[in-house]
């Protein structure tokens, strides 16, 4: 069975988003890392492996675990913008939150096609 482009591109950016999001989960100046963080990342990383895997082998759960992802990582998104310490950026987290979900969305409606 072979894998569409868009499939191969979404399992792609699974991954490198989700490696870029822990990167800034725990390196933040304004986030304490501790226990909870780090199972919570390990646990969010866990989670995009399994994504991932499944969007590259085209599963039945792709569509599932893509939607949980996603969800995941708006939450996560969230927990490290509000963790800064200046007060600017609750006001540009509506933008990247709406920014971000609308293109979960897209990629989820492309996926539920597509798997």
């Amino acid at each position: 069975m072979r894998r569409p482009i868009g499939v191969i591109l979404i399992a792609l950016f699974v991954i490198a988003s989700s490696s870029m999001m822990l990167a800034r989960a725990l390196t933040s100046p304004g986030l304490r890392v501790g226990q909870r963080v780090l199972l919570a990342s390990a646990l969010f990383a866990l989670l995009a492996l399994v994504t991932a895997e499944g969007l590259w082998k085209l599963r039945p759960h792709a569509f599932v675990t893509f939607t949980l992802w996603s969800l995941c990582a708006v939450a996560g998104l969230v927990f490290t913008r509000l963790a800064l310490p200046s007060s600017g950026h609750r006001v540009e987290l509506f933008g990247t939150v709406a920014c971000a979900g609308l293109a979960y969305a897209v990629a989820a409606l492309y996926l539920r096609r597509v798997v």
